[in-house]
């Protein structure tokens, strides 16, 4: 043999060389890029975990009508049967330990105060302004209005109040006390 004829036999031992090389370096990187993957997706795994406990443990510290008002599900000390109150209710005195309005449990005092008595700018709600109205509508000459109101140029300074009517239009008072007399 000679020796052109052993140049290509070594160079085709050389390639095949050459590439177990490169695929055990190809194998080894593949293992470390994998062996990095892996270890990425349980980072990311315990971040999930640990945000998860942390909404979780801040949801369960909220307060019930925190709770109610985000429409969150109750928690798991309810569901277990405990009652779960709002603290807020406690302690006020207004509340049933007042007596009922002095025994008087069937009056109706939804409305016994005014709705903006505590306000001192009570004229600031509403103040008419004829200027503003013909700048806005424009002249609007003879408005009509219900039959029979007075067209007096009365001008309103405040709101509207109402007044409570006491008396008993249909005899429904007189009807009750009858009716619990017999």
């Amino acid at each position: 043999m000679s020796l052109a004829a052993h140049v290509p036999v070594r160079f085709r031992s050389n390639l095949l060389q050459q590439r177990k090389e490169g695929q055990e370096e190809d194998e080894e990187a593949r293992k470390k890029r994998e062996a990095v993957a892996r270890e990425r997706q349980r980072e990311i795994e315990r971040e999930m975990r640990l945000e998860r406990n942390k909404r979780s443990r801040n949801d369960e510290d909220r307060d019930v009508s925190e709770r109610v008002a985000l429409g969150l599900p109750p928690t798991k000390k309810a569901a277990a049967g405990e009652g779960v109150f709002d603290t807020r209710l406690f302690n006020q005195s207004a509340g049933v330990d007042s007596g009922f309005d002095g025994g008087n449990d069937e009056a109706y005092n939804l409305y016994d105060q005014p709705l903006f008595a505590n306000r001192s700018n009570n004229a600031a709600i509403y103040q008419f302004s004829r200027e503003r109205l013909i700048n806005s509508v424009g002249h609007t000459g003879d408005v009509p209005s219900f039959a029979g109101a007075d067209r007096s140029t009365f001008t309103r300074t405040a709101p509207v109040e109402f007044e409570k009517d006491v008396s008993d239009p249909f005899g429904l008072d007189n009807l009750l006390s009858e009716a619990k007399k017999k």
